[in-house]
């Protein structure tokens, strides 16, 4: 019969001699087989999904925020209110190599009518590039352009939820106006439905875009001490994902000498890193995966075990 068949005729007869025995081992083999394939995909899958949702706000960017100092610098008291501006924009654009794109953002309440239908929305002051900065999707006509920036034109972009509340159902393109706080702008774009579950200033959806220096005009906060230059946040994006850091060192050092603060100072300026939030995630389900898959594996070995024991009987 050979050896081989030898080997098998054994193992089938201490098989069939430990029926409960064969069934329960095969069944901690099948188990953490399975166990090993669905928690290495579950780790997997959640890891791909957090990345989707800093996606929905940008690819890798660090947005920064106003703050409030804490320790004295250069003979100034600490607790001074730090309000970013334009120009220090322009300065991280000029002076910070590591930094790809930076973009200003000014928020702020505005009356939005049309014919149909009107209500209060966040309108967005914001420059051309921001759009690829924070993944904002135009379905119909185009995201604002250069030269609309440039010389200030009244255009606007809409959310899909304002397009809705202003329209309903009823058909709308670029070219159609909406009365913004009295003043006429024209639609150049209008966003398709976007899933967001993670936001700072609220839903894309729920906004109009227009450019910066319109809404410095026409449409600047309401705030008692906004002034022209005044910027909300700004947005950037390292140029290397391994020299995020240093990126940011570079951006503090900037905003430091412009507004006389500590870099070191943490709540002069409020930072959301994307990319350092990122590696995080990953690192705590990478942890997970690993410590989950090893108990996997303990099982599994088990079964193999209980299979030795039954050969050996």
């Amino acid at each position: 019969m050979g050896i081989a068949g030898e080997i098998f005729g054994h193992a089938a007869a201490s098989l069939l001699r430990n029926k409960l025995r064969s069934v329960l081992t095969m069944a901690g083999i099948a188990w953490g087989v399975a166990s090993i394939v669905l928690i290495v995909a579950m780790g997997e899958g959640f890891k791909v999904g957090q990345r989707d949702r800093f996606r929905q706000l940008g690819e890798n960017i660090v947005i920064v925020f106003n703050g409030r100092t804490e320790n004295q610098a250069g003979g100034l008291r600490a607790g001074r209110l730090i309000r970013l501006t334009y120009d220090d924009v322009r300065d991280v654009r000029t002076e910070c190599y590591l930094v790809r794109r930076v973009v200003a953002e000014l928020q702020g309440p505005a009356r939005a009518v049309t014919p149909f239908n009107g209500g209060t929305f966040s309108v967005m002051g914001v420059e051309p590039a921001y759009a690829s900065i924070r993944s904002i999707p135009v379905d119909r006509g185009r995201f604002l352009a250069e030269e609309e920036s440039a010389r200030a034109e009244r255009v606007a972009v809409l959310g899909d939820n304002v397009r809705k509340q202003l329209f309903g159902d009823r058909p709308v393109a670029p070219g159609d106006r909406v009365s913004l706080n009295g003043l006429p702008y024209r639609i150049v774009g209008l966003m398709p439905p976007k899933t967001q579950n993670s936001s700072y200033n609220g839903l894309d959806s729920d906004k109009i875009y227009v450019p910066y220096e319109a809404m410095v005009r026409d449409l600047p906060p309401v705030d008692p001490n906004f002034r022209p230059g005044i910027v909300s946040d700004m947005i950037y994006t390292p140029a290397s994902l391994e020299q995020f850091a240093e990126a940011r060192r570079q951006v503090m050092r900037v905003l430091a000498r412009n507004h006389r603060f500590d870099p070191e100072d943490p709540s002069a300026v409020h930072i959301w890193d994307t990319v350092e939030n990122a590696r995080l995630v990953d690192s705590i389900f990478t942890s997970m995966t690993a410590f989950l898959g090893a108990i996997a594996a303990v099982t599994l070995t088990l079964g193999g075990v209980g299979v030795m024991n039954i050969m050996l009987v």
